[in-house]
């Protein structure tokens, strides 16, 4: 097949910081931010800091009811899939 739209981003993007659904591409970039782009044509829809990034370290993102987690080694964080509006975050002791 043939490419439908590309984006660059400024870190790198692994297998287990993107997820999908109907209309929804969800990432991590350089693991400080994450972002929802457009399935259509790729434009960004929000964006949203993770809390206390400061390093380049592994995120993993999961999809569950209306939210977007974010697992990292600090702990877990949930964004809205609509707004990006941070809903929780639960920290690691």
């Amino acid at each position: 097949g043939q490419a439908t739209w590309r984006v660059a981003r400024s870190g790198p993007i692994t297998g287990s910081s993107v997820v999908v659904d109907l209309d929804g591409v969800y990432l991590s970039c350089g693991s400080r931010v994450v972002e929802r782009l457009s399935l259509r044509d790729g434009r960004t829809l929000w964006e949203s800091p993770i809390p206390g990034r400061r390093s380049y370290a592994g995120v993993t993102c999961r999809l569950d009811d209306g939210q977007l987690l974010a697992i990292t080694e600090r702990g877990v964080y949930a964004w809205d899939t609509t707004d990006g509006r941070m809903l929780w975050e639960s920290l690691l002791p």
